[in-house]
């Protein structure tokens, strides 16, 4: 089975572009990122995004998400986050990315390929759609959304990794470039022999 995660900093279009892909019919988990800290029954008292123990928690739920998948037969799902994105928003990011590294590893022993493509775009357009979300989902704040110095921690972190993600796209020109090229991406996936 086949993973292909859609990384990069908040509001670099990574859901936006799965809304767009999503209605070729790919099967999609989303990132569960802020229902996972909240239990199986989500109705638990919310961890505190910024622990450590939040993100392990978050990596624990999309690997049994992802195991599920591939009991169920899926040979290719599409997720809008992926472990890879966890370590961008701990400190020191060191601490979590060395783990997250052997947590990808060892999943392809389990028979799961795990690609990653980048959604780029540059950080003062970021910050303009940050803001812009913020003013329609403002429970975001809470997660330190809107905070500025957080926002270019996890620029720095995706660009840092650069030559480390499968693919990367561009997404500060027109969306549906970006989405047209996330497609091309999925139906060369699709031909790919099995892993």
């Amino acid at each position: 089975m086949i993973v292909f995660s859609l990384i990069g900093p908040s509001g670099s279009g990574k859901s936006t572009i799965w809304e767009k892909i999503g209605q070729k019919g790919y099967v999609h988990f989303k990132e569960g990122y802020m229902d996972s800290n909240r239990g199986p029954s989500n109705n638990l008292p919310e961890i505190d995004n910024r622990l450590f123990v939040s993100k392990l928690n978050y990596l624990a739920n999309w690997l049994n998400q992802v195991r599920e998948y591939e009991n169920s037969g899926v040979a290719l799902v599409v997720s809008d986050r992926s472990p890879w994105d966890v370590p961008a928003y701990v400190n020191p990011e060191g601490k979590l990315y060395n783990y997250v590294a052997a947590f990808m590893k060892e999943l392809s022993t389990l028979g799961i390929e795990h690609k990653t493509c980048y959604v780029f775009c540059p950080e003062k357009i970021l910050t303009a759609r940050v803001a812009e979300r913020l003013k329609r989902d403002a429970f975001r704040k809470a997660y330190n959304e809107g905070n500025p110095s957080l926002l270019s921690k996890t620029c720095r972190y995706y660009e840092r990794h650069r030559t480390e993600w499968d693919y990367i796209v561009d997404n500060s020109g027109p969306l549906q470039s970006s989405v047209s090229e996330v497609e091309k991406i999925l139906t060369s996936l699709k031909r790919a022999p099995a892993p």
